[in-house]
């Protein structure tokens, strides 16, 4: 179930935007348009870049891309 209070996203492995739901404006205030091709790096309170960089390290450390 889906409520207002959540939005979707999609980001590449480096962090930028390359999708956001519909909801992100009513939740962040941004349009969807103005997210895509921004770092989510650009949108975190600076107390909390640190353990966000270090759960990103991890989580891009554990995986496997194949390319075709």
């Amino acid at each position: 179930m889906i409520t207002n209070n959540c939005f979707f996203s999609k980001h590449s492995l480096n962090g930028y935007y390359l999708f956001t739901s519909d909801s992100v404006l009513t939740i962040t205030g941004y349009e969807p348009h103005e997210l895509v091709g921004k770092s989510a790096y650009e949108f975190f309170h600076p107390f909390d870049i640190r353990n966000i960089v270090t759960s990103h390290l991890i989580i891009k450390s554990s995986i496997d891309l194949v390319f075709l």
